[in-house]
């Protein structure tokens, strides 16, 4: 009979881009792949590893978990500091899982004969358009963002709106809580690097306050720019149903409380997926990028709504805001909507399935480490 020895435990090293909207879905496959007797070495700045670290030290779940800060003064610093983690390392790397970090990263890596592993937090669909019939492209043409391609074997309108044409365009260049009733609140936040116009703050404040909804409102400013204004009076007069956090707030702990019944969002994928796990309704508000895709998939899918906003200039009403958020909380029209989200949390919720999915993803690493890299 023969005898198959078990596969040594992996040493994965995890790269993640240095914000928490990647941050925090890369930690979430470490802890999954460490309960699979792996080891991971995860790399980030020193304010994030000290967050994380405070997370860990809550619990003994997690020993195969190493937490290393890298130097980010700048990026030839950060890679310096990455170059000396892979000289330095006790357990030699089996492979590298990284985000959307410069080749010079990559390079270092297979130096050293690492394999490398990239993981994408943009959706796949969205994916599939932006690769192909935007990114290649130096300076897109704005028909290349708004008209759809033959390509595309999805049924779901992939391009962009004329107005989200603009601003891919315009980046393009730079580049080159609380104690309300069960399900009640409205929560409205933009992530940590979508920022707002003051015009679009205050047609959203006011669009809050026509609503008559209870809401929490994530309202974080430009980092170094001038803040933003609510609407004179604002929360004064909304005082007794809403609440204006103007800095980061714990959005996973937000969505999955009880009090919140839906999320008005940027429509970053992570998002959406941690929106999806508490069955909360959607009401997708693009900026750019996958957003936009994204925000697309959503409303075909029946899972949420978009303000109605203009096709060329992207502005929008107040009392398109309030009417909205009314129809996903709390008119009929909404129910269908409001069903869907808790039977898509129900799905999203299997863990079985995910569990699943993580161990494919290792045994294709362990199958795998003996390669060599071909750059």
């Amino acid at each position: 009979m023969v005898k198959y020895l078990k596969p040594s435990p992996l040493h994965i090293v995890m790269l993640p881009w240095l914000k928490f909207s990647h941050i925090n879905p890369f930690f979430e496959l470490s802890k999954r792949i460490s309960q699979l007797s792996h080891n991971i070495t995860f790399l980030s700045t020193q304010p994030p590893i000290d967050k994380l670290l405070d997370s860990i030290e809550q619990t003994d779940k997690f020993p195969m978990i190493r937490l290393i800060p890298l130097d980010d003064h700048d990026l030839d610093s950060l890679r310096e500091s990455f170059q000396k983690f892979l000289e330095h390392a006790s357990l030699t790397p089996d492979w590298l899982i990284h985000d959307f970090f410069p080749d010079i990263f990559i390079s270092t890596a297979a130096q050293f004969d690492i394999k490398c592993a990239p993981l994408s937090l943009i959706g796949a669909a969205a994916n599939a358009f932006m690769w192909s019939a935007v990114f290649e492209p130096v300076d897109p043409k704005l028909d290349q963002l708004t008209k759809p391609h033959n390509w595309d074997p999805s049924r779901i309108s992939l391009v962009y709106k004329p107005y989200e044409a603009r601003q891919k365009q315009e980046q393009q260049m730079l580049y080159n809580g609380s104690t309300k009733r069960k399900s009640d609140q409205y929560f409205m936040s933009f992530g940590s690097e979508d920022f707002l116009t003051q015009d679009y703050v205050h047609e959203l404040a006011n669009g809050l306050e026509l609503s008559g909804v209870p809401f929490l409102f994530a309202l974080r400013s430009p980092a170094g720019g001038k803040p933003f204004e609510l609407p004179e009076g604002f929360e004064e007069r909304t005082s007794n149903r809403g609440v204006v956090c103007k800095g980061w707030v714990p959005q996973i702990e937000i969505l999955s409380h009880p009090s919140v019944g839906g999320f008005l969002t940027h429509c970053r994928w992570s998002s959406l997926v941690e929106t999806f796990q508490f069955g909360q309704t959607l009401i997708p508000f693009p900026f750019a990028h996958d957003q936009c895709f994204n925000s697309r998939l959503i409303v075909e899918k029946g899972i949420g709504i978009e303000i109605p906003r203009n096709e060329n200039d992207g502005s929008f009403s107040s009392v398109d805001v309030a009417k909205t958020i009314r129809l996903m909380m709390v008119e009929e029209e909404g129910k269908k909507i409001r069903e869907k989200a808790k039977e898509l949390k129900r799905e999203i919720g299997r863990e079985e399935l995910h569990g699943q999915y993580v161990k494919n993803f290792v045994k294709y690493l362990e199958e795998n480490r003996g390669l060599k890299n071909k750059l």
